[in-house]
């Protein structure tokens, strides 16, 4: 018997653990709990009565969530702030008290919402409703938040995780399921506000019961208090009793395509003639139309290979660089380089990337020559000088600024950091999240992102990497605090800032969702941590970014639309292909022109 004692013990402890996550875990939801003859309880402020806020849309910029307020009652954005949201609701604001802690029913913030003619935002619930209820408990158990037992959610969970409805279907109700930082979960469908990306394929009600009215695929969003996630839903069209025609796939992307065309019951195109396929890939690989004589020797030929050796010329031909030096040019900023001699420093940028385009230099070292780009790239500042200055004597007529190419042949590109108004910090992570990792980071800098991860603080430590970099005069070292005089008087270089070294010391550099960087008085330049971390494989952002920005390119739309919009808000509408693309893009070392083949060769 000794010998079943360990056994027992193990079997007890487990059965104490499961009865211990059973009781952390709701059952109810929230219009359950407090319908009537709901099981009611005391409300948390934080999961409870702040999500609430939200979902009447209290919160919201267009009411108490506005920078200036409603009223003289003004609510943190979107609940970002729950302490000052407390500190809020416990005021006089002269018309009456807002929670009414004696008198529950007579609190301004039960009053003024159940009644149309007082409230300006008009009726937002109604008297006895749930939602009355659970703030008349919360109000009547002393209005009580304890920030310093304060628990946030970690992940919110959307079900089912995709939807197929025939437009004759019934409804779909989603659930909501927060998972908190204690470990707990909780049924928070009641207090999630759920948007459709697409209105006209696919509508939903308050309670999240969607609705399909036409053929396509679109997303609905779910977000609770910070958390954002996404269920995909799938309308197919009419079955028309006829067999789905075979098809044969070229590579991986037509599997892919394929597989989500099937589930949409919608047919794909034939392949198109020679002669549209010469056309449209001329326009689209390098930005011109075939002449007549290669359009007739390519109809002529019977080669079955013609289309994908025609491909690769194009890769190699001159107007390739060109044409997608521009398109880097966009993607980078080139456009919004101002100063004096702007022109100047716009074709010399261009003549960089057609450099590195036609020599397919691998991507992630294109991204390198950017972000950590430095004037002097190795040489003397004696060196640097007499550069700069036989490009500016070579510079002769409009469209020849840099006709010896001796910035083209530089390693990075110093322009990327030369703008006047690129000395702003936050300009700079503006460009860097956009151009190299399709992110819209705005809305972070004066609050936390409505439907991303990104909060201030994310902002804050990310622009301190931008902070560490130097502009000194070319000459004498000395670092430049005020504006500069145009191209060739100033150097950009590694080291902090001493503008900025109190506020990097303060807020250590951190990246996007990723580690923090330790600051190091004259350490190595973080701006290569950067780059390291932003090429890792493990990056979420970096290669499904660019793959991304080449399939909207082809295509029209994006696998995530805008392409340089990726946030939790904004998934991608075919989230195996575009996942399988990166990772090849990454397998084949960031290989630009590789991804180029894939595509066009679908």
């Amino acid at each position: 018997m000794r010998s079943l004692i360990p056994i027992l013990v193990c079997c007890f402890s487990g059965l104490v653990a499961t009865l211990e996550a059973e009781e952390n875990r709701s059952v109810e939801s929230a219009p359950e709990r407090w319908a009537e003859g709901g099981s009611g309880g005391t409300p948390d402020f934080v999961r409870h009565v702040v999500p609430l806020f939200s979902k009447l849309g209290c919160n919201n910029r267009a009411c108490h969530g506005s920078f200036q307020g409603q009223n003289g009652f003004r609510l943190s954005l979107f609940g970002f702030e729950p302490v000052k949201d407390h500190r809020e609701l416990l005021e006089n604001d002269g018309d009456g008290i807002r929670t009414n802690v004696k008198d529950p029913q007579a609190s301004l913030i039960l009053f003024k919402p159940t009644h149309e003619d007082e409230h300006e935002g008009g009726e937002r619930m109604k008297v006895g409703s749930w939602q009355y209820r659970m703030l008349q408990e919360w109000i009547a158990a002393g209005a009580k938040y304890d920030s310093k037992r304060d628990v946030r959610v970690t992940r919110l969970k959307i079900t089912p995780p995709e939807i197929i409805l025939n437009r004759s279907s019934e409804e779909v109700t989603l659930r909501a399921t927060a998972i908190f930082s204690d470990g707990t979960e909780e049924d928070v469908t009641g207090l999630t506000l759920f948007t459709s990306n697409d209105k006209s394929i696919a509508d939903l009600s308050k309670d999240g019961q969607v609705k399909a009215l036409r053929t396509g695929d679109t997303a609905i969003i779910a977000q609770y208090s910070g958390a954002v996630a996404s269920t995909q839903v799938l309308v197919p069209a009419a079955d028309d009793g006829q067999p789905y025609a075979m098809a044969f796939p070229h590579n991986k992307i037509d599997e892919f395509v394929g597989a989500k065309l099937r589930k949409l019951r919608i047919r794909p195109s034939d392949l198109c003639s020679d002669g549209d396929f010469i056309r449209r890939v001329y326009l689209d690989v390098i930005g011109t139309l075939p002449t007549a004589s290669e359009t007739r020797k390519f109809l002529a030929s019977r080669s079955p290979g013609k289309r994908a050796k025609l491909i690769d010329d194009l890769l190699v031909h001159p107007a390739y660089a060109r044409y997608w030096g521009m398109k880097f040019s966009d993607w980078t900023g080139n456009s919004k380089y101002i100063n004096r001699n702007a022109m100047l420093s716009n074709w010399m940028w261009q003549h960089w990337l057609e450099d590195k385009l036609s020599r397919n230099v691998p991507y992630d070292e294109i991204v390198y020559a950017n972000v950590c780009a430095t004037s002097l790239d190795g040489r003397s500042r004696a060196e640097f000088l007499a550069e700069t200055q036989a490009i500016l004597h070579r510079a002769a007529g409009r469209y020849n600024f840099d006709d010896g190419r001796l910035y083209a042949r530089r390693r990075t590109n110093e322009l990327y950091w030369g703008n006047v108004e690129r000395r702003n910090p936050e300009t700079m992570v503006l460009q860097t999240a956009n151009a190299f990792l399709g992110i819209r980071l705005e809305c972070a800098q004066c609050h936390n992102h409505p439907f991303d991860r990104w909060t201030q603080k994310d902002f804050e430590q990310f622009k301190s990497i931008f902070m560490m970099v130097r502009f000194c005069v070319s000459a004498t070292g000395e670092e430049r605090k005020g504006a500069g005089r145009g191209f060739g008087v100033e150097s950009v270089e590694t080291g902090v800032s001493s503008r900025f070294e109190n506020i990097v010391r303060k807020t250590p550099p951190k990246m996007l969702g990723g580690p923090e960087v330790p600051y190091k008085e004259n350490g190595p330049d973080v701006r290569v941590e950067l780059w390291k971390w932003m090429r890792a494989p493990e990056n979420p952002y970096f290669a499904p970014s660019f793959v991304n920005r080449l399939w909207d390119h082809y295509f029209g739309i994006g696998i995530v639309d805008s392409p340089d919009d990726f946030n939790q808000g904004n998934p991608p509408s075919n989230p195996q292909l575009l996942s399988w693309l990166a990772d090849e893009f990454i397998e084949h070392k960031f290989d630009i022109r590789y991804i180029h083949r894939l595509i066009l060769n679908s």
